[in-house]
């Protein structure tokens, strides 16, 4: 393990260097030293009383301000630092407890790293206490929505008369059946609608229990750091789409319960429309402290 305790001898704006920090984790922790994110420069570490961060040097040409914005449009160069900052957590992870920051955390010079961890050490020493021996497990709820719409037809009485009435238009009185279908395609997309949002909540509430902290994120589409795969599923031709996005904080311990939850759910509801994907372990990014960013 490298330790940084003192900034290099030439400032940060005349040799072109920032510092990119991947992690905060405790200082007496024994961690791999890796390849850091750019130019085979490894991993070095930046202590402050009983904390320290994971950082390496990065050239300003690359991560400054207006080549950063530049870079973030190029998906090729973004995939590629998306995964190496990852891997660089993960491998802190394996043998830490870590708090990972956001992707392209930037410092101006070690000296500006370790005021962060000054600033912040309270706040920081508690959250690594607080995600000591749990793992962040990540729960995906897909939606099929031909599922939840039969469902709705099958379990709501008055969808139930309805299709009855239609069947028999359907046979006596084709005009009128035109317009009771119109009316139980709107009705059966209002139940539907309905039907999703309950399955939604009562999915959080069934993991609550199984949990130490749960977050709710939105269920954006595309992908994420820490969270590879799509948002979206197919199963058979019908696809799925996603609805529900949870971040999950499980102790280590307990991981078996949590993941037995999940399955419980998939064996009682997940025919009606709503099935739970569970992924893990993840960096726990959705459970640390968030501060400004001091490179600028």
């Amino acid at each position: 393990m490298t330790d940084v305790s003192r900034p290099p001898g030439s400032s940060p704006s005349q040799d072109g260097v920032a510092w990119y920090v991947y992690a905060v984790l405790p200082w007496c922790a024994e961690v791999p030293v890796t390849a850091g994110i750019e130019g085979g420069h490894p991993t070095v570490f930046i202590p402050e009383g009983p904390i320290m961060a994971a950082a390496s040097p990065v050239s300003l040409a690359a991560f400054d301000s207006e080549p950063l914005r530049r870079n973030m449009e190029d998906p090729r160069w973004l995939t590629e630092k998306v995964c190496q900052h990852e891997a660089i957590v993960e491998a802190v992870m394996a043998r830490s407890p870590v708090l990972p920051m956001k992707f392209c955390t930037i410092f101006r010079s070690p000296g500006a790293v370790r005021r962060m961890l000054r600033e912040h050490a309270i706040q920081l020493q508690e959250a690594l206490e607080f995600v000591r021996d749990k793992e962040e497990w990540g729960v995906k709820g897909f939606a099929h929505r031909g599922c939840l719409r039969e469902a709705a037809i099958r379990l709501d009485p008055q969808l139930c008369e309805m299709a009855e009435e239609l069947a028999r238009a359907a046979r006596d009185t084709p005009g009128r059946a035109f317009f009771l279908k119109r009316r139980m395609n709107d009705l059966t997309e209002q139940r539907r609608i309905g039907r999703e949002a309950d399955l939604v909540e009562r999915a959080a509430e069934a993991l609550q229990g199984s949990v130490v902290q749960l977050v709710r994120n939105p269920p954006l589409r595309g992908w994420g750091i820490g969270r590879a795969g799509p948002v979206s599923a197919t199963s058979g031709h019908s696809t799925e789409d996603l609805v529900l996005n949870l971040a999950c904080l499980v102790v280590t311990q307990g991981v078996q319960t949590f993941l037995a939850e999940v399955r419980r759910w998939n064996e009682a509801v997940g025919d009606q429309g709503l099935r739970l994907v569970a992924s893990g372990p993840w960096p726990p990014y959705n459970f640390v402290p968030r501060f400004g960013n001091h490179a600028r």
